[in-house]
């Protein structure tokens, strides 16, 4: 985002979720790179803010819930980030408003910006030992060390650790992304052309399975257009099979409710699979298992460092006792299943992914698996017990869970 008073204006999201910003460059504002309103609670992963005033900068008697990490600040006139105080917020007698008020930049750089911290109503600044500078962790609020320990902590206020000197390379090496570009267009291959040529149409109700199955075994890219296509069983992907669709409510893979294939909870089987240890990038697909299928998982996710998915859903249902009233959005069934996402012995970069199947067991199963994996922007809800459940796992890093 370049020039512009302000490059984003950040409102809270539907619900107050999160909101997560990857890999992006604001650069030349002449106000403010990101300005906040009404506890934007932004995640800032991998970004530069370079040549503006301040780069983000909270509305008047606003909280805010801001975490920014592996970013650079890149010569910024005034400061890298103006909160208000938090005891200056209306309300903030109140605790909870009080410590709602929450700064983090962890591992960030700073490059011709002196100033990383303004609160406005005093007019405090917090200022970093040299221009270029590595900001290991600055907090504002109430911070909590060694938490859940006998020797537990908790303080409010400001903690900053930043030592001189941020150079170009170890920049460079901050910034570098572990969310990849999909493959170039010309190597995509249509499901619907693959059906076309074994004589079939898909998405018109019937079983597709075959077809998307043939798709996968022969094509490293195969692209889903929007549509519905039905499941009779689980779609196995290859080592370095690709699969491609452009939006998750509109690219739909429904199971075939009550098909036997997954009627066994003993026997979890899920619609779609990734093989243990491969290198794949599933984007952009729902996932729907019915509704009487109560061994069925959504996805099972075994692949190995290096690969990705991103922007899935399940089918939107929740969880509800046998007497609420159907009005609400997603009570529209009770259902049985097994788990939303599976991951079992796998790792890769997860984004965007939104696992709302209220009657499985879980949302986000995580098991056996040391694989390193990065997760932003994972939404789980509704479930009726658990939401997110990690049994023998390391190397799990979650950024707006």
């Amino acid at each position: 985002m370049r020039g512009g008073d302000v490059g984003l204006y950040a409102y809270a999201a539907s619900a107050g979720w999160e909101t997560t910003l990857l890999d992006c460059r604001f650069e030349g504002q002449r106000r403010a790179s990101v300005a906040m309103f009404n506890d934007a609670k932004l995640v800032v992963v991998r970004a530069v803010f370079a040549d503006a005033p301040r780069a983000f900068e909270s509305a008047p008697d606003q909280w805010q819930h801001l975490y920014v990490q592996d970013s650079c600040f890149q010569d910024l006139g005034d400061v890298a980030v103006a909160l208000n105080d938090s005891a200056s917020i209306p309300g903030a007698d109140d605790e909870r408003i009080l410590r709602s008020n929450q700064l983090t930049l962890l591992n960030c750089a700073a490059s011709g910006t002196r100033d990383l911290l303004l609160l406005t109503r005093s007019g405090s600044r917090t200022s970093g030992p040299a221009a270029s500078a590595r900001i290991r962790e600055l907090t504002y609020g109430l911070r909590v060390e060694r938490a859940l320990g006998a020797r537990e902590s908790r303080r409010e206020g400001v903690h900053a650790d930043v030592v001189p000197g941020a150079p170009a390379t170890w920049i460079r090496s901050l910034l570098r992304s572990d969310t990849p570009a999909p493959p170039p267009t010309g190597e995509w291959v249509s499901v619907a052309d693959v059906a076309a040529r074994m004589g079939r149409t898909i998405g018109k109700g019937q079983d597709d399975l075959s077809v998307f199955q043939a798709s996968v075994d022969r094509h490293d890219t195969v692209y889903v257009p929007m549509g519905q296509y039905v499941m009779s069983g689980t779609l196995r992907r290859r080592r370095t099979s690709t699969l491609i669709g452009l939006h998750p409510r509109q690219t739909w893979l429904p199971a075939v409710d009550g098909h036997p294939g997954f009627s066994d909870p003993a026997a979890p089987r899920a619609l779609v699979s990734t093989p243990r240890g491969g290198r794949n990038t599933v984007t952009g697909l729902g996932l729907d298992t019915a509704r009487q299928t109560p061994g069925s998982v959504n996805l099972l996710w075994q692949s190995g460092a290096g690969s990705y998915l991103a922007d899935i859903t399940t089918q939107f249902v929740k969880w509800h006792p046998a007497d609420a009233p159907t009005g609400n959005p997603g009570y529209t069934y009770r259902g049985a299943h097994k788990h939303g996402i599976w991951v079992r012995g796998g790792g890769g970069t997860f984004a965007s992914v939104w696992s709302i199947n209220g009657w499985a067991e879980n949302g986000l199963l995580v098991e056996d698996t040391d694989v390193p994996a990065r997760l932003y922007e994972l939404s789980v809800e509704h479930h009726e017990t658990r939401e997110v459940v990690l049994r023998g796992v390391s190397g799990r890093h979650f950024l707006g869970l």
